[in-house]
């Protein structure tokens, strides 16, 4: 599910024993064990974990198994009071990390709740993914549609994702043609919509092949929100 305020996630987590969080990287490397409350831009507000949290994040860009281990001879049979274990950068671990992952989250402990901060679901295994609790922050950039999305808007969304890589083609040469050509403003929402679209039909029906085409999309969306070239961002990344 969506959520659009930051300082809803602790709850959201204590929730569940397990959860995924989607949010933007600058988010996620601002959390640490020393600076407890995170002030975030926007509507969202600040938000914090307990003291106790027990923190893990890469090194060197992985998270290895050694150091899920680290984590399990954290937890607790029977922890009396709530108490979270907070994986920075979860989609980092290599494969070893996560099938040790999934062994833990196969054998939940009381009171101990797991949570996965990352910026996509796409590299998680479908076997920790049926065993999560989802959710995805909707921010303008690039999740949230307008709340009266045009028609025609979300049509096109609805095209791009399921286009091949030779009608994906012909999307793009008819957006960018010179006769009817569509704005940057425009790309942009269809590209959010597309993005929206896919998360939402992942919650709904569990299937991951609604995550593939994520990565691109929202790479796209980036590139060109930052003022890079239309045409260009649009063939290289979905095309």
């Amino acid at each position: 599910m969506f959520f659009d305020n930051l300082e809803f996630l602790p709850s959201l987590a204590e929730k569940s024993g397990f959860s995924i969080f989607i949010i933007p990287n600058q988010i996620i490397d601002s959390l640490n064990a020393s600076k407890k409350r995170v002030r975030t831009a926007g509507a969202s507000a600040p938000f914090a974990f307990p003291l106790t949290t027990y923190y893990l994040e890469p090194e060197k860009s992985l998270i290895k198994v050694a150091e899920i281990r680290a984590l399990e001879e954290n937890l607790i049979p029977k922890q009396v009071s709530s108490r979270f274990f907070v994986i920075k950068h979860a989609d980092f671990m290599n494969e070893a990390a996560m099938n040790a992952a999934l062994k833990l989250l196969e054998e939940p402990k009381e009171n101990c709740h797991i949570v996965f901060l990352a910026v996509s679901l796409t590299t998680f295994l479908p076997t920790i993914l049926s065993r999560a609790s989802i959710y995805v922050l909707k921010t303008q950039n690039p999740l949230e549609a307008p709340p009266d999305i045009d028609k025609k808007i979300a049509e096109d969304a609805r095209l791009l994702l399921k286009a091949s890589k030779t009608t994906c083609l012909d999307l793009v040469n008819r957006w960018t043609a010179k006769k009817d050509k569509k704005d940057r403003t425009e790309i942009l929402q269809i590209l959010g919509v597309a993005i929206e679209i896919a998360y939402k039909s992942y919650f709904k029906t569990g299937n991951p092949n609604f995550l593939k085409k994520l990565p691109a999309l929202i790479k796209t969306y980036e590139n060109i929100s930052g003022n890079g070239h239309i045409k260009l961002q649009l063939m290289a990344g979905l095309c």
